[in-house]
């Protein structure tokens, strides 16, 4: 029995620490009322569905022997989990449960008189009740977090005992075994707050201590881990996140000021995610600093009436010297990001700036590639931003707004020149054409939401404020919640080490 009310509280704290789980975070939460409701269910179904895992030891005593016995029905007819506002924390409460079990007997008495005897047996609990609070707060500048008992399982109603097949002899015993069976659930069900408790708070503990962290690419990760202990009032609980994407080969942080988030009283829909431009801004920094952020353009990936050929239009009235110099040669051209990406959340929606530098080089006859020239440029983008359900991430889809480039530098063989890069416009347009589904792709890839698989956003809207995107979401579970499948995703995220996977 303590099994089974144990697994009915872990629901509960894993549910809430994957659900939640530094002033300005870089990612903020909300769980609403509407939301901890969902996630009763859930664990309600959780329970249903894994009665198998929960058995009760076998006993023998005095030539009796109970066995098999197994849970095989349950009833949780008020199963909540709501925000207990004078403790800061969550409030896990079952009332009016029932659960039975069922089960095999067998009895030997040895002797001149010796008989021996088997049947089954049944054995209903009702009217059980247990609440618990799961404290989080701060002490001393530590994150503390525990659980308290309050009335739990202190009441329950009568334990009815029915033995099945007994002979007469074994009959004159019936209600001694009866009693005596009744007499060890007692004494168990006592026992299993103090079980409760001990083995919740360390899994909170455990939780405390877990860096909530997911895999992007072979270059980043993001740590979602909690920077203070969540806070919670009569409708909702809220919880503060780092929110930064880091390399998984160079751990350093970004300097980026964190923007506030405004407070928010909204609660129709199930949860509530705040993600802020220190996030994308660390993303920035970690790919700048991967060294991704470049693009090879070749003939092939422009319309034939641009082309890059020295001796066609437009390069050849822009710089003639490449002509004169490296007569009807194809080129390529190749777009760095020179700067970290600086990207703007702002209430008309995402801003992006990139500064770099395209470099072109000439294909000689021996197939070698000659630097001739180099235009710094500047480009200014929007994004629409989206929901991934099927990936959990946000993605974006980006826009050239405008772009402007000027002569950068020139190879010593062509000598002084006076380039005309105005001719250049036409050519220049199409070649940023080719650039911007470069920068899609990782767009497409997006930023993961701190999840569980298995679980799916539901309708997600998104809205822009100074610094931040809001995403307004109900949420789903899709997969079948066995316990394996449920502790083997704990497992996941608590273990997970970026370093494993270079």
């Amino acid at each position: 029995m303590d099994r089974l009310l144990l697994w009915v509280v872990g629901v509960v704290v894993f549910s809430g620490m994957v659900t939640v789980n530094s002033t300005n975070p870089g990612l903020q939460m909300k769980v609403t009322k509407k939301g901890l409701e969902y996630v009763s269910k859930i664990g309600v179904e959780l329970v249903k569905k894994n009665l198998n895992y929960f058995t009760l030891p076998s006993s023998s005593s005095s030539g009796f022997t109970v066995k098999n016995l197994r849970v095989s029905s349950l009833a949780l007819p008020y199963f909540t989990i709501s925000p207990s506002v004078p403790d800061n924390g969550m409030k896990v409460r079952i009332s009016n449960a029932r659960f039975d079990i069922d089960g095999s007997w067998s009895y030997y008495r040895s002797g001149l008189f010796g008989f021996s005897d088997s049947g089954s047996l049944d054995i209903s609990v009702s009217s059980i009740e247990l609440s618990l609070v799961i404290g989080v707060g701060e002490k001393d500048g530590q994150f503390v977090i525990s659980t308290s008992s309050r009335q739990c399982v202190s009441n329950y109603g009568p334990i009815h005992v029915g033995i099945h097949g007994a002979g007469t002899m074994v009959g004159m015993y019936v209600d001694d075994i009866k009693s005596q069976i009744r007499n060890k659930l007692r004494s168990q069900l006592n026992e299993v707050c103090h079980k409760i408790v001990t083995k919740v708070n360390g899994m909170l503990q455990s939780a405390k201590d877990t860096k909530l962290v997911f895999n992007i690419d072979e270059y980043a990760y993001a740590d979602y881990s909690l920077v203070s202990a969540p806070k919670f009032s009569e409708q909702a609980f809220e919880s503060l996140h780092k929110g930064e994407i880091l390399s998984r080969k160079d751990q350093q942080n970004v300097s980026v000021p964190n923007p506030e988030i405004p407070a928010h009283t909204e609660t129709s829909r199930m949860m509530y995610l705040w993600l802020t431009e220190y996030t994308t801004a660390s993303a920035a920094n970690v790919y700048f600093k991967a060294g991704v952020m470049e693009y090879l353009i070749t003939k092939d990936m422009v319309p034939s009436e641009f082309s890059l050929n020295t001796s066609k239009f437009p390069f050849n009235k822009a710089i003639p010297q490449i002509e004169k110099i490296y007569p009807n040669l194809d080129m390529v051209a190749n777009f760095e990001v020179t700067s970290p990406p600086v990207l703007n959340m702002t209430t008309e929606g995402l801003k992006c700036s990139l500064v770099g530098q395209l470099d072109f080089y000439v294909t000689q006859e021996n197939k070698e590639e000659a630097f001739v020239f180099s235009l710094s440029v500047s480009m200014s983008l929007s994004a629409s931003v989206s929901v991934n359900t099927k990936k959990n991430a946000i993605t974006g889809s980006f826009t050239l707004d405008s772009s402007s480039f000027k002569f950068a530098e020139s190879a010593e063989i062509l000598g002084e020149i006076s380039a005309n890069v105005k001719k250049l416009d036409k050519v220049m347009d199409t070649l940023f054409g080719t650039i911007i589904p470069k920068v899609n792709e990782k767009g497409a890839e997006g930023l993961p939401i701190p999840s569980v698989s298995g679980i799916e956003l539901v309708k997600p809207q998104i809205s822009f404020g100074k610094g931040f995107i809001l995403i307004a979401t109900d949420i789903n579970h899709t997969v079948s919640l066995e316990y394996s499948n449920v502790m083997k995703m704990y497992k996941d995220i608590k273990n997970y080490n970026p370093k494993d996977e270079l």
